[in-house]
């Protein structure tokens, strides 16, 4: 099953629900894979740039969602492995 989609200015994460499926992949308007998930999982997320992308899957697309990742999301953080993160952080 394929679907196209075109993610808004200010959107940058797809919720992606699922049914008997192995894959889910994304692919750009080139072509270009973006994304890829093989598990089964009923719901996936990925990180997107905003442009237009076709969804496609082995099995049923039940329903896709854009949305805003929260802004403590957005901005890559230093990882220190020494010490364990911080609750909220």
């Amino acid at each position: 099953m394929n679907k196209q989609l075109k993610v808004s200015r200010g959107k940058d994460l797809l919720s992606i629900q699922l049914a008997g499926h192995s894959y889910v992949r994304i692919t750009d308007e080139a072509g270009n894979e973006t994304f890829r998930s093989d598990s089964d999982a009923r719901h996936v997320n990925a990180i997107v740039s905003p442009g237009r992308y076709v969804v496609e899957t082995d099995g049923k697309l039940n329903k896709l969602t854009q949305s805003a990742r929260e802004p403590r999301h957005r901005e890559a953080r230093p990882v220190q492995a020494m010490k364990p993160p911080k609750p909220g952080k």
